[in-house]
């Protein structure tokens, strides 16, 4: 294998491995919240991030504020001002900056797609399966995808889940398209459509 497709490989492992991390935990913090932006479109980052780490942040840094200010002998009033004053700022600076953060991680991710050229297939595919969206209904490899995860989830452990996805993915690329027949529809960026040319259409 050349060093091009080593790297490629390895960075459809990473997304894969991310995205599963990201959307299994959903956890309330920045990096989940960031990686979660990054894989489910730039478009939504205000609302995510929004949702997930500003307001817990800002409960917690006003909650430190107000037991530091209310030992000040500062009447209580005042101290609940102060600190809901300043929490409301840092939440509001901390949502721009992870919102620039997670834009610029996608503009990062989409440009090294494109340098190494990974297609938006193998991404889509790879981002798809490791969030257990199923490919298509119609497509065979859906019934298997759906068989095994469901019984890997619940029993194995996370490297086996990795291999699985890999072997999913790699079964999903090689899979051939025959006709006209539209390969395949996906939930998580919208949905792309192939035709048997493979070039894409994405819809958002």
């Amino acid at each position: 294998m050349s060093h091009r497709s080593i790297t490629r490989l390895i960075l459809l492992v990473i997304i894969s491995v991310i995205s599963h991390v990201a959307w299994g935990l959903r956890s309330h913090t920045a990096l989940t919240s960031v990686a979660h932006v990054v894989l489910h479109s730039p478009h939504h980052c205000w609302i995510v991030v929004s949702l997930h780490v500003a307001p817990h942040i800002s409960t917690h840094v006003a909650t430190h504020l107000a037991s530091h200010v209310s030992t000040a002998h500062i009447p209580t009033h005042v101290a609940s001002h102060i600190s809901t004053h300043v929490a409301s700022h840092i939440s509001a600076h901390l949502l721009l900056a992870i919102t620039l953060v997670s834009i610029s991680i996608t503009i990062i991710l989409a440009s090294t797609v494109v340098l190494l050229g990974i297609s938006c297939r193998e991404i889509l595919v790879a981002i798809t399966i490791s969030t257990h969206h199923l490919i298509s209904p119609s497509h065979p490899v859906s019934t298997l995808t759906t068989l095994v995860v469901t019984h890997v989830t619940t029993s194995t452990h996370w490297t086996t889940l990795v291999v699985v996805h890999l072997v999913l993915a790699a079964l999903v690329l090689i899979w051939p398209s025959h006709g006209t027949h539209v390969f395949p529809r996906f939930s998580l960026f919208g949905f792309a459509l192939y035709d048997k040319q493979q070039t894409i259409s994405l819809v958002f």
